[in-house]
């Protein structure tokens, strides 16, 4: 996260991120970070699923200092920090 903080990106999706006030889209410059993202903190949070086929993981943004994990189904946005203190409940 500290990384994505020094180069100013606040969001950060499958396909693309943000740089200042303009949205790059279908770009591949941070895959790996989202890969690392997607596997430790996604992961973790489905993984209290029972059925994950009505889950539908949409991004990582940052909102006034504070990393999220959002999804658009159901929609909910819980702090990253809460994840890996695993102070979180279930989605569904």
């Amino acid at each position: 996260m500290k990384k994505l903080d020094n180069l100013h990106i606040n969001y950060l999706d499958e396909d693309g991120y943000n740089l200042g006030d303009e949205i790059v889209e279908q770009s591949f410059d941070f895959e790996k970070e989202f890969e690392y993202l997607y596997r430790e903190i996604v992961k973790k949070v489905e993984s209290r699923e029972i059925d994950t086929s009505n889950i539908s993981f949409n991004f990582f943004d940052n909102v006034d200092g504070e990393w999220f994990a959002t999804w658009s189904n159901p929609e909910v946005s819980i702090k990253i920090n809460d994840i890996l203190n695993d102070k979180f409940s279930k989605l569904l």
